[in-house]
């Protein structure tokens, strides 16, 4: 194991455990960082960068954080490139979707499809949370509809 790996995973440990937005980001900017900034591609191109990635967009997402919503998706796209496998990715893609303005749920339910796809364990909560986003958007639909003809 290079090097580099252990002590990203000890910063990304340290990351979990930071209890403000600033604390996770510096040190997932750090390891994130350590990772592009060697010369060995086999670093930038990892698991490791990937999961690194998707702990720094759910701490922007988990904070609410929405002036860096534009990070956390190209984050979140860039992990995608390299580990499609890592389910936690595309959950963290639809969730980001949901939070773009307006609601993006074609975009997201796309992202839970490929969840299920690249983890077919996952299927049956994959379909619950498809159809939460259907029966929401029809909700959201709905009252907007209501509202129009209020209007009028």
């Amino acid at each position: 194991i290079h090097p580099t790996f252990l002590a990203a995973c000890q910063v990304m440990d340290r990351a979990e455990e930071a209890t403000t937005l600033d604390e996770k980001k510096r040190n997932l900017d750090s390891v994130i960082g350590a990772l592009n900034k060697n010369s060995d591609s086999e670093l930038s191109r990892s698991k490791c960068m990937a999961h690194a990635l998707v702990l720094r967009a759910r701490a922007i997402l988990d904070f609410s954080s929405f002036d860096h919503l534009d990070e956390a998706r190209e984050d979140i796209r860039l992990a995608s490139e390299l580990d499609p496998h890592h389910s936690t990715v595309w959950r963290v893609m639809a969730d980001i979707e949901l939070e773009s303005d307006g609601g993006r749920a074609p975009y997201a339910i796309q992202a839970l499809q490929r969840w299920a796809q690249y983890q077919p364990q996952f299927a049956t909560k994959v379909n619950r949370e498809i159809q939460r986003i259907n029966d929401d958007d029809f909700n959201v639909f709905a009252d907007n509809k209501k509202r129009k003809k209020t209007l009028q």
